[in-house]
């Protein structure tokens, strides 16, 4: 989550473009293809450069950060998933047994 939280802060954001951060960070951060450190400096050297851009980019993910992310709804999700995960392992031992 550092990454969004940088963006709740409208602090410009330049990451890898690999699972959720592609999804979550499309069109609000920065985003270079996975293993290119030249993509990845050409990205600061944007940042540096064009500081008031990458500042409206940086408040449009603030913006959206604001909008659809929370501490609560973070850790409802995460609380799902180890429920899901727990009743999926309890299913497989019961069948192991059965």
């Amino acid at each position: 989550y550092s990454t969004l939280e940088a963006l709740a802060s409208a602090t410009p954001v330049v990451a890898t473009a690999v699972g959720g951060m592609a999804v979550q960070l499309d069109g609000y951060a920065t985003l270079t293809p996975r293993r290119d450190a030249a993509a990845m400096a050409e990205a600061f050297l944007a940042i540096a450069t064009d500081p008031e851009r990458a500042r409206t980019q940086a408040r449009r993910g603030c913006d959206h950060v604001r909008r659809v992310w929370s501490r609560r709804k973070a850790f409802e999700d995460l609380a799902t998933t180890l429920a899901a995960v727990v009743a999926a392992r309890r299913d497989a031992e019961a069948r192991q047994t059965t």
